[in-house]
């Protein structure tokens, strides 16, 4: 099974959509990162005590600093199972985007995904433990991306970013109501360099198309 391994991060304030923009806990909020893997810092809106009472927060994604951890992601369909023995805030992740692998015969290729006319990518997440992690909530990939990998990130329209914070015990129900509202066009994948296969590599080049 193919799961989330890498992603990047490189928005500016204005790119966070309006209601969503407060001052960030962390000076380094919006310091870019094109290559970050699991143990980096996620960029998260987390949900307050109350109904859009927010904070802007980074936090450590998944358990192990620098390794692939299970806890980096969690499968919708195992969410609750996931989750029930730990303490949890639900977030939203902003991405800017996510990188997956392609075999071709005995190698494998990056590819970037992002938004094809949005600068972020909010995804569903979860913050969990007392020194708070960060997990992704990932769903069965789309067409466009399933040849790549059988995972995405579960990725949130508006409407759909307000109902996940505002959330308190009913996040089964949310899961069973999700609706896919984007399409397949929505979404852009780039071939690109077997640089960041390397997590040295940290640049705005990482992300630029290369040729099939």
């Amino acid at each position: 099974m193919s799961i989330i391994k890498r992603v990047a991060f490189f928005a500016s304030e204005t790119d966070i959509p309006e209601e969503y923009r407060k001052e960030p806990e962390t000076k380094s909020f919006f310091e870019p990162d094109y290559n970050m893997p699991v143990g980096g810092s996620l960029r998260l809106i987390v949900a307050g005590t109350q109904p859009d009472d927010h904070t802007l927060e980074t936090a450590q994604w998944g358990k192990a600093a620098g390794q692939t951890d299970p806890t980096g992601t969690i499968e919708r369909e195992s969410f609750w199972e996931s989750i029930k023995t730990e303490r949890s805030r639900l977030c939203i992740v902003l991405l800017s985007g996510f990188y997956v692998w392609k075999k071709n015969g005995e190698k494998e290729h990056p590819f970037f995904v992002r938004m094809l006319n949005k600068p972020i990518m909010p995804v569903a997440g979860v913050l969990l433990g007392d020194k708070s992690y960060a997990s992704i909530i990932t769903t069965r990939s789309n067409p466009l991306i399933q040849p790549m990998s059988d995972q995405m990130p579960l990725v949130l329209n508006s409407e759909q970013m307000k109902n996940w914070l505002n959330r308190k015990e009913k996040q089964e129900q949310f899961f069973q109501e999700y609706n896919d509202t984007f399409l397949l066009t929505d979404f852009s994948v780039l071939r690109v360099t077997k640089r960041v296969n390397d997590l040295k590599n940290n640049e705005k080049s990482l992300i630029q198309p290369i040729p099939k």
